[in-house]
């Protein structure tokens, strides 16, 4: 960590006395604040060979200029955080695809997906591989505030701009799964003694996903001391969430009639893969994002303090608080769907069967990915938000 002040009137930022500097001329400060930490854990599984390895690391950057002059004070602090987060098992990235040397068919030609299908047998534990993935978050981030002190008003402005980058590569299932149930010999240990599985499942990614964010917020707020004994308090926020992009226009879903005609006999008449930046039967042309972002996120705050007889202290409030996690979940499920213009980058398939021998070991999945995915969403959702009314007396 790093502080400096800068000429005879500067205070360091988050310094008390306000106030009493607000008469005092130029005042400059820097801050500069560097953190790294580091992890790495080992998991054995039921025998070694299920096992794996986690390793991950995190570095934190922050620059901070405050400057100063008389009544007027500007904070101005740039930030950058990134973190990466590896996991791998027994066989990734080795030339030993332990799968295929056992006669077990998982369409994996990506060495980072190598490793053991995982084998569900009715009544035992599950028998699962460590899936192995490669993911890295970086943010970099731009804050600005201006303080400002005029009578009896306390003036506030600022902004905010953050980046986001979210590179991830493998699939929650790389390395597949079979389920043994007994229905076929009657007994589920002899079902898989057999090799007949009543199901099997698959979620693999060729390559990696570039997930990308932009977001931005602008506010006013006024901190008004109307009297010795009652303050009030305005604001008002503006802030835009985008979605979030793929660099390589990698994500995908299902275009359906179901939200135009959801009270008709006809929904889900029409389902159609899109992938970003494609077009749909049903809606025609979509944006990289397969969702539009909410124009209009404004929040509202409104506050008061008043200062009763008998030392008592009334303080009430409202506000309006906009969430914007959905998005990142939903870019997330759609870098997971099968891909229209690249049908290999993503495998997931899922299938079960009544059939002896339709679903074995040598012969649990296909190729090609299901061409249908399965996840859709109202590309005009809007982000939900929460009301707060507060009162309390002290």
């Amino acid at each position: 960590r790093y502080m400096r002040s800068l000429g005879k009137n500067a205070a360091m930022p988050g310094a008390r006395g306000m106030r009493r500097t607000q008469q005092q001329g130029l005042r400059q400060s820097l801050n500069a604040n560097y953190n790294r930490a580091t992890s790495d854990s080992t998991s054995v599984g039921i025998a070694p060979i299920f096992g794996g390895k986690s390793v991950s690391d995190q570095n934190s950057l922050q620059l901070g200029y405050s400057l100063g002059y008389r009544r007027l004070m500007n904070n101005l602090t740039l930030g950058w955080n990134r973190s990466t987060s590896n996991t791998k098992n027994a066989f990734t990235g080795t030339e030993d695809n332990v799968a295929a040397r056992l006669g077990i068919s998982v369409p994996n030609t990506n060495p980072l997906n190598y490793g053991l299908p995982s084998i569900t047998i009715t009544g035992y534990t599950e028998i699962s591989e460590v899936q192995s993935s490669n993911q890295t978050a970086q943010t970099i981030s731009f804050t600005d505030a201006l303080n400002w002190m005029h009578g009896k008003h306390n003036f506030r402005f600022g902004a905010d701009y953050r980046h986001s980058e979210r590179d991830q590569f493998g699939g929650s299932n790389a390395t597949g799964s079979f389920t043994f149930t007994g229905k076929f010999s009657g007994s589920a240990i002899g079902d898989f003694l057999l090799g007949e599985a009543q199901a099997s499942s698959l979620d693999l990614s060729a390559g990696k996903n570039y997930l990308r964010q932009n977001i931005y917020d602008f506010y006013v707020q006024d901190d008004w001391r109307l009297r010795s004994n009652l303050t009030l308090n305005f604001g008002l926020r503006y802030e835009h969430f985008a979605p979030l992009t793929e660099k390589k226009n990698h994500l995908a879903m299902i275009d359906t009639n179901a939200a135009k005609d959801a009270q008709s006999a006809s929904a889900f008449a029409v389902l159609d893969e899109v992938q970003a930046g494609g077009s749909g039967t049903v809606r025609g042309q979509y944006s990289d994002s397969l969702v539009h972002g909410d124009p209009l996120a404004l929040s509202p705050r409104f506050g008061l303090a008043m200062r009763l007889p008998w030392r008592t202290v009334l303080r009430t409030g409202y506000g309006i608080n906009f969430t914007q996690g959905q998005y990142a979940s939903f870019a997330a499920t759609m870098a997971r769907q099968p891909m229209v213009a690249d049908s290999s980058f993503v495998n997931e398939q899922s299938q079960s069967t009544s059939t002896p021998g339709a679903i074995t070991l040598a012969n649990g999945f296909s190729a090609a990915s299901d061409t249908l995915g399965s996840f859709a969403v109202n590309p005009h959702y809007q982000l939900p938000y929460v009301q707060v009314w507060n009162l309390d007396l002290q």
